[in-house]
């Protein structure tokens, strides 16, 4: 969810972002709240200050916190660097990242016993964390820790910041604290710049230039800059212009700068030059329509070019276009495009080569029980028209959003980003993304890493004997959502021995391919196992199946290929609560290390009452970057009949790990992906109690693990699929670290029969609540089961009006049936009736070309199965079919599909996530 050593073809090859946009996967750096350090962007490393939980209230202290190093290259593993190891977490107020690893923080602390009072004092360390030094002049000085919106410019939290790291000259940090501005050398010694008289307006740093060298200041009667080297103040012009509040800006030279003044109608952004008059080169359209129509305030926005000499401006507004300017002092304003679709942008970001301008907008979604907004992002080539697509990075942003890591060029050239989606409540809105994507992120907040070129991963395939005579092998399904030719090189990371040479295929517009037996296919494996990686030119949706062969038929598991970013690195550990289902079933893990990288972790199985088994359980990748053991029960001292959960905390390196439970009985595996953290309500699209046909008992399965070192209280809402009716509820408590399982989960809990989806959320105020996921099978005579995985939906995996689900591997063979489930989201309102959504559900081949559509009702908070979906409509020619799935009305709809042996009755998971909108 860790940067990797390409392929030594591709190192050749720079990355061309695509004219096709997609979803982007990413993982969370921390489960943590974190606070991102003043500090450039640019740097390899970047600083953190986390607390425990999944909130904090902005411009106030974290209360229990560490100061966390990170390496954006994952070379070197996140280390806490404040307070040292052992010490009980502090208070901290902020936290500022310099050159040559310079760290400077504020805390409470009673550091090394000489601060009882608990004054807030300022420190000097570096990354390495050995030691610290007090700045004796600061003590008791507040810095003014506030949060500006994050339009641009080289330095994390805005243009405008209480600290500034300074990138060469005299002094490390500059800082604005309530003693005044003060320049600290890299030695520790503090010098105050300018003095805050008492009883008039004080100084305050509204921005710095591209170095932090020059810092532009705010007082009473003038807009100033103060030169670092010189200490020279020039003034530039006079303070009343800036009529409203918080104004941020930027140096652009020696004796010019622009300030942006925000007011009640809108953003201005004025150009100060001394000797000149200030002059407003950029805001808002002028107001449209009658009076007091409504308008965006926020609707213009202004960021320095890549030098700070200039100003990138954009204009926007409801119902006109988006315009993109530049204001320099020799050429003036000068518009670059116009594009009438009106794209919200809210940031401009430059890349230091001057050439290309990464626009970040801002797109909504709706989703249950909330209103989501997250970024979208494309980078512009200065010359070219607008941006056609907007890559959507789907995190739950906030108003303290902002990047924490950023090379536009190296951006564009496909390298990883970190981007901080910011701490809180969402605000309200929505709108819907391209290509599929997404469904394999656990997090949806917090300091997520991504990049805009794809890397897919499938853990698990194989062409192995196994227990019980069985023979593990699997096929590939890989889709071009392009309207053109793609490239695909797929390389194999072995569990041992060499790996063959990578494969490149092409792919045509729209082509679903089915790569039968792939291991054989592409590289001509007798016998080997490992992991696929699937790297596309632009980018791909891929599924895999891995099942042995009997005479009756197949058993076996789906899995949608991973993207690589959303490997997960130290702070952030992985939870599985079905892990370990009980007797009769074994269950076996594998890790898998983006591009072949070491990687390693920690195991710990957990049980009702708490961890159990070994405790210190460590396992690392081999030199392909892939490790797997077999029945974990042995290596973790479990017994055979234990049952309960599995985390997987990464020692070093970036893990994706595979978890797959055998029924010992059947042989039939479940492929177990990480939990979904609940700090939101999250739906289980189904859950059953059902006797049918030939005999089949359906029952589901429900497993919960408490991460928490306290009781957590989850509270289950089972409703109803067919009846309109109120939901049942029940809310339990678990105790610290416990896993429990629950068999067949809706009569047990609820008293219900037949089928029904479970919403659940965990109560409490942190991100380590209580996980929940579940397992639907038929419960055969002899005690055995065939079965599969029914998780939780992400806010990937469901769609509203005007959007879309995608679900691939459905593969056109006369031994499988399809079966398509539809859940309705919305919280059940209860009395009358309920009102209903109309689904469309389109059927795509192998060719891209629709063979079928047809339409379904599904009522609010209901649900639906479509049988044997390819058979009974008659599209068995079909090689390969992609579903797609189109809501259109008032609800939103998750969905997912089943594959199932005809011979053996064993069923396959296939996730849906958001798809193409054409």
């Amino acid at each position: 969810m860790a940067r990797r050593v390409a392929l030594g073809a591709l190192l050749l090859l720079a990355f061309v972002p695509s004219a096709l946009a997609r979803v982007l996967s990413y993982s969370p750096y921390t489960n943590r709240a974190a606070m991102p350090a003043y500090q450039l962007r640019s740097a390899r490393q970047f600083v953190l200050v986390e607390q425990p939980g999944t909130q904090f209230l902005a411009s106030q202290w974290m209360e229990r916190a560490e100061v966390v190093v990170y390496d954006v290259q994952g070379t070197s593993e996140p280390r806490v660097i404040f307070p040292p190891a052992g010490a009980t977490r502090e208070p901290i107020s902020f936290a500022a990242h310099g050159r040559d690893g310079a760290v400077l923080i504020q805390t409470t602390a009673n550091f090394e016993g000489r601060n009882v009072p608990r004054q807030a004092i300022t420190l000097l360390g570096d990354t390495t964390g050995t030691s610290w030094k007090r700045i004796p002049e600061l003590d008791g000085a507040w810095v003014h820790d506030s949060i500006y919106d994050d339009l641009g410019g080289y330095y994390t939290r805005g243009l405008k910041g209480a600290v500034r790291p300074v990138s060469s000259g005299r002094y490390a940090f500059v800082l604005e604290a309530t003693s005044g501005i003060w320049g600290i050398e890299p030695d520790g010694d503090a010098r105050r710049l300018i003095p805050f008289p008492v009883q008039t307006y004080p100084a305050t740093m509204i921005g710095n230039d591209a170095t932090s060298s020059r810092i532009l200041v705010r007082r009473a009667s003038s807009i100033s800059i103060l030169d670092l080297e010189t200490e020279v103040l020039t003034e530039l012009g006079p303070g009343e212009n800036i009529t409203g509040w918080n104004p941020q800006g930027w140096v652009a030279g020696s004796d010019r700068a622009y300030v942006l003044d925000t007011r009640s109608d809108g953003r201005y952004l004025i150009h100060y030059r001394k000797g000149s008059a200030p002059q407003v080169v950029g805001g808002p359209y002028e107001r449209p329509g009658p009076p007091g129509q409504y308008r965006d305030p926020w609707s213009f926005v202004a960021a320095p070019t890549h030098d700070y000499a200039g100003a990138w401006m954009v204009q926007r507004d409801f119902g006109k276009p988006t315009t993109l300017l530049r204001h320099t002092e020799s050429e003036g304003v000068k518009t670059f495009w116009t594009d009438i679709t009106g794209p919200e942008v809210e940031a401009l970001h430059p890349g230091a080569s001057g050439e290309r301008v990464l626009i970040q907008v801002h797109r909504s979604r709706v989703q249950p029980d909330q209103w989501f907004i997250d970024p979208a992002l494309a980078i512009w080539k200065i010359g070219d028209p607008a941006p056609r697509d907007y890559d959507e990075l789907f995190v739950a942003e906030t108003e303290l959003k902002g990047f924490v890591h950023l090379d536009v060029d190296a951006m564009a050239q496909g390298h990883p980003f970190v981007f901080d989606s910011g701490i809180g409540n969402p605000p309200d809105s929505r709108v819907s993304p391209p290509i599929s994507g997404g469904g394999d992120v656990v997090q949806e907040w917090g300091i997520v890493r991504s990049a805009l070129k794809q890397e897919l991963v499938l853990p698990g395939i194989a062409r192995l004997p196994g227990a019980f005579n069985s023979y593990w092998q699997s096929d590939v399904v890989i889709y071009n959502p392009a309207g053109e030719n793609q490239e695909v090189v797929i390389r194999y990371a072995p569990l041992s021995g060499q790996g063959a040479a990578p494969r490149t295929i092409t792919l045509a517009p729209r082509e679903i391919r089915v790569i039968q037996d792939a291991l054989k296919e592409l590289f001509a494996v007798e016998t080997g196992g490992g992991s696929l990686h699937i790297e596309p030119a632009v980018g791909v949706a891929a599924t895999g199946r891995t099942y042995t062969s009997a005479a009756a038929g197949t058993y076996g598991f789906s899995m949608p290929a991973l993207d690589a970013l959303t490997a997960a690195g130290a702070r952030f550990p992985l939870s599985f609560a079905g892990a370990f289902p009980g007797s009769p079933f074994r269950t076996n893990i594998l890790l898998t290390a983006p591009k072949g990288l070491m990687a390693g972790a920690r195991l710990q199985a957990h049980g009702v009452s708490g961890e159990i088994g070994a405790t210190d359980v460590t396992v690392s990748t081999l030199g392909t970057g892939v490790w797997q053991m077999n029945n974990v029960h042995g290596a973790l001292s479990l017994a055979s009949h234990d049952e309960g959960g599995l985390v997987v905390r990464p020692t070093h390196g970036f893990v994706i790990p595979a978890v797959v439970a055998i029924d010992n009985i059947t042989n039939d595996p479940t492929y177990f992906p990480p939990d979904l953290p609940a700090p939101v309500v999250r739906t289980i699209p189904v859950v059953g109690h059902l006797d049918g046909a030939n005999n089949s008992k359906f029952r589901s399965d429900l497993y919960l693990l408490n991460l928490s070192s306290s009781t957590r209280t989850v509270r289950l809402e089972a409703k109803s699929w067919d009846r309109n009716e109120t939901p049942q509820i029940v809310q339990f408590t678990l105790l610290p670290n416990e896993d429990r399982v629950i068999r067949d989960v809706l009569p047990r809990l609820f008293g219900m029969t037949g089928f029904a989806r479970l919403r659940y959320m965990s109560l409490g105020d942190d991100s380590e609540g209580v996980r929940v996921t579940s397992r639907t099978y038929n419960l055969l005579e002899n005690g055995g089961t065939l079965g599969c995985l029914v998780p939780p939906l992400n806010s990937f995996q469901s769609a509203a009006s005007g959007e879309s689900l995608e679900i691939l591997g459905v593969v056109g063979d006369s031994r499988f049936r399809a079966n398509i489930g539809l859940v309705e989201l919305s919280p059940f309102q209860g009395g009358g009736q309920a009102p209903t959504t109309r689904v469309r559900i389109r059927i795509i081949n192998e060719t891209g070309v629709q063979i079928d559509t047809f339409e379904v009702t599904l009522p609010l908070a209901g649900g639906m199965q479509i049988n044997d979906v390819l058979n009974a409509r008659g599209l068995t020619a079909a090689k390969a079919v992609l579903i797609r799935i189109e809501p259109n009305g008032p609800g939103l709809v998750g969905a997912y599909a089943t594959l199932t042996d005809n011979g053996t009755n064993d069923p396959s998971f296939l996730a849906a996530s958001l798809g193409a909108k054409e």
